[in-house]
């Protein structure tokens, strides 16, 4: 007898076939037969006649970690009920751990064993957690790791709604030894730093994340990336790139990421690849030199948001110099009035469309969410580019915008690219974000719907079978997951169902709150998350280590 047996399925196998009828059925966590099984019987029995079964979607580029939303709502209703049933965390240089190395970590209990009254110096994971700020506010913020060992294990005990797992975060570890300092390792402390790396890999990461736009990785020398890059390739990972330009010098970018990996040896994925219209021939570009690197044999990938709207951290608009060091250093600027005014100067000789960024984030003034930056300047009679600074110190330097970014051109052409993969780029929430008054990205709530639909069903530039390799089997083998991503016997049991001519995403920049439509049930290991169209309270979900 089996646990949970699917009959009259259209299976979308994740392989890029051809759909085709069957049954599936599943015992445990375990996909362990396929084919035609009406005469078998099951504790659970689902008629998919008309829906489409297809394995669970792998999120390879989530924020659920950097937001906080996997401490807070470790259900990830909002990704679950996109048919979400694995993510990828740890991205753009910042993770939850590691947060100081194993060696200090064992150093420091070994005294705290030997002389019980011993005043322990403060844990670095104060630091460390600042990688995250740009994102979520880490106020009373409490944790209990060090090590990615003890992240994971946290992880597990807290239970999950969907699979996770974690890369490193370059700027995390490397702010367990600097701090907000920006300057050339010594020796020492690369050496340090490729050590946590390895002993990080070996504690379950899946590879190595780089921010390289933010600041405390953007005035980082190539070699310091090559180095961690050979160390991540040595046990086995992939190194994931935030561009370091993502303008004018997109295509440069991308040139330096690929003379990375090659020095490196080392797969890469470029995350959340865009640009602005103005610079969509840089972009074709870009494009073509990734897809010349992966003729050349580099593996290289890149993903992307079915959205023409980003969701941007505000102060990585300002001239670089000005956000330099720390988010102390960068108020201090801001109530300067000689760098205040420089600032405001470099801004308007930009063509940002500042004017239609619309404050989504600001845990400091909430006031300020739901408005047009534009809409404050002609309130208060001042440039657009005074009123960015303005809304930056009224809200600590904390703000995230909502901006107009990339054109359906860019999209379509990402879509139709063989090496590209769908992304959410969000982070996983449930409905108690509604009352905290801020607006997240409708990414969060409807990135896989949304694809299907728009650029499947109605604009037909993927054919279904190919479009579901984007955004399962494709991705989980990028990550390195070789037991999901498919529909195949001996396979994880990560199903996502869903009616084809129904499946929409609701959420807007409005009202990002919305659940999609048309996804009946979402098993994760076997076990439901969504069942009949509505979330459950179970929490399946697997830590999934190296």
């Amino acid at each position: 007898m089996y646990d949970i047996l699917i009959t009259n399925a259209t299976i979308v196998d994740g392989t890029g076939r051809k759909r085709y009828k069957g049954d599936v059925g599943i015992k445990k966590e375990i996909i362990v037969e396929i084919g035609e099984l009406s005469g078998k019987s099951a504790h659970k029995t689902i008629d998919a006649k008309g829906l489409i079964v297809a394995p669970g979607f792998v999120d390879i580029l989530n924020h659920s970690d950097s937001y906080l939303t996997l401490l807070k709502s470790p259900k990830l209703s909002s990704l679950a009920a996109q048919g979400i049933t694995t993510i990828l965390v740890g991205h753009c240089g910042s993770s939850l751990a590691p947060l100081v190395s194993a060696n200090v970590e064992k150093a420091m209990n070994r005294w705290a064993q030997l002389f019980r009254n011993v005043i322990l110096p403060p844990k670095q994971s104060d630091t460390a957690l600042k990688s995250v700020r740009k994102w979520a506010d880490t106020t009373g913020v409490n944790i209990n790791w060090v090590t990615v060992a003890d992240y994971l294990s946290e992880l597990k005990k807290m239970g999950m709604g969907v699979n996770v797992a974690t890369l490193i975060g370059h700027s995390t570890i490397r702010r367990t030894l600097v701090q907000d300092e920006q300057r050339e390792l010594s020796r020492d402390e690369l050496d340090h730093l490729k050590q946590l790396v390895a002993d990080s890999m070996q504690d379950g990461a899946h590879g190595l994340s780089f921010g390289l736009q933010y600041t405390h990785a953007y005035y980082v020398q190539k070699k310091e990336l090559v180095e961690l890059a050979q160390v991540t390739r040595e046990y086995g990972g992939k190194c994931y790139f935030h561009l370091r330009d993502e303008e004018q010098g997109v295509a440069e970018s991308v040139r330096e990421v690929i003379d990375i990996a090659k020095q490196a040896e080392v797969g890469v994925e470029i995350v959340h690849m865009q640009t602005r219209e103005k610079f969509s021939s840089e972009f074709e570009s870009a494009l073509n030199e990734i897809e010349h690197a992966s003729n050349e044999g580099v593996e290289i990938n890149f993903d992307f948001f079915p959205y023409k709207t980003s969701w941007t951290v505000l102060y990585t608009c300002l001239p670089e110099w000005a956000y330099r060091g720390s988010r102390e250093d960068l108020l201090r600027r801001l109530s300067e009035k000689k760098s205040y005014d420089k600032i405001a100067e470099e801004l308007s000789e930009t063509d940002k469309p500042f004017d239609d960024f619309v404050v989504s984030y600001a845990p400091y003034n909430k006031a300020y969410v739901g408005r047009r930056i534009g809409d404050i300047a002609q309130i208060r009679g001042i440039p657009v580019e005074n009123s960015v600074l303005d809304v930056l110190k009224a809200c600590k330097g904390h703000v995230i915008c909502f901006e107009p970014k990339k054109t359906e051109k860019i999209i379509e052409e990402s879509i139709e690219d063989p090496l590209s993969i769908v992304a959410s780029g969000g982070a996983g929430y449930d409905q108690a974000i509604v009352h905290e008054g801020q607006l997240v990205h409708p990414r969060c709530f409807g990135t896989f719907p949304r694809f299907i639909r728009k650029y499947v069903r109605e604009s037909e530039l993927l054919t279904l079978e190919r479009a579901i390799q984007k955004i399962t089997s494709i991705p989980a083998l990028k990550i390195g997951f070789f037991d999901r991503g498919f529909i195949h016997e001996s396979m994880k049991a990560d199903i996502v169902i869903f009616d084809y001519k129904k499946i929409r995403d609701r959420a807007t920049l409005r009202n990002p709150f919305l659940y999609p439509e048309g996804i009946k049930d979402v098993i994760v290991n076997g076990t439901f998350v969504v069942e009949e169209g509505s979330l459950t309270n179970n929490r399946p979900g697997a830590v999934l280590k190296k």
